[in-house]
């Protein structure tokens, strides 16, 4: 004997991810940008809502952020994090010539007073000229109680073209603790960090721009995974390989 369930009216989708996740070790959040309400949908079982902030361009199967009052927040907080992974799936068209066309991607980034406290993914110049960009895993560690910022950087040949970006942070810092992954190109940095990652004891960990009016800029952005762990070379790049199959699928955004 069996039992078909047929239900009407209701959205199959409220976790489904569009893609069977590769890797779900440390996996907390997982967002696809496919307009206002799929945005702040966190894909993880049990994931709670986001919120946007702004007012975001949409287009087919990403969204567009601008300045540093435009944002997708997740639910997840800075401070309850020890490591952090995240990959973004992003582009952006800004000049990287000063701070305000010098996007932060996805991630935590706040100051507090005079002190900057960050774990995120940044654009932080460029090498020659725009499309061409310096693109940064950026953390805070801890300086007697304050936080000094640490990056480990690579360059991104046409960061106008979708590129999927990594990076990771060991919260009790040491030798490589810092590091950054272009997952589209094979490209790859690391860095020491002295002293234990220094989260923003308040900050959310956001998608497309960021709440911190020291940077600006604009970048168009397709998913974000976000990780409590911090993930190995080949975890990043099965991650990065489901993605991309994702977004192309459903949205033809080849990264």
């Amino acid at each position: 004997m069996t039992m078909r369930l047929i239900f009407t009216n209701e959205d199959a989708r409220a976790n489904s991810l569009g893609l069977s996740l590769p890797v779900t070790r440390g996996v907390i959040a997982c967002h696809f940008l496919d307009g206002a309400t799929e945005a702040v949908r966190n894909r993880i079982a049990g994931g709670t809502v986001g919120t946007i902030t702004g007012s975001p361009t949409w287009g087919s199967g990403f969204g567009t952020f601008t300045g540093s009052t435009t944002y997708v927040s997740t639910a997840t907080a800075d401070l309850s994090l020890t490591d952090v992974s995240m990959i973004v799936v992003a582009k952006s068209t800004a000049a990287f010539s000063g701070s305000a066309s010098r996007p932060v991607l996805a991630g935590s980034y706040g100051a507090i007073s005079s002190d900057l406290y960050t774990a995120c993914i940044n654009i932080t110049g460029t090498p020659s000229s725009a499309p061409a960009a310096t693109v940064a895993a950026t953390a805070s560690r801890n300086n007697g109680g304050l936080p000094a910022n640490v990056t480990a950087s690579i360059t991104v040949a046409d960061m106008s073209a979708w590129t999927i970006l990594g990076m990771s942070v060991a919260g009790g810092g040491g030798a490589n603790a810092l590091k950054i992954y272009d997952l589209t190109n094979g490209t790859s940095a690391s860095t020491t960090m002295s002293t234990a990652r220094l989260p923003h004891p308040t900050r959310l960990f956001q998608i497309g721009a960021t709440s911190s009016s020291l940077v600006g800029g604009n970048t168009s952005v397709a998913a974000y995974i976000l990780g409590n762990v911090v993930w190995t070379q080949a975890e990043f790049e099965k991650l990065a390989a489901g993605l991309r199959r994702r977004v192309d699928a459903y949205h033809s955004i080849a990264a």
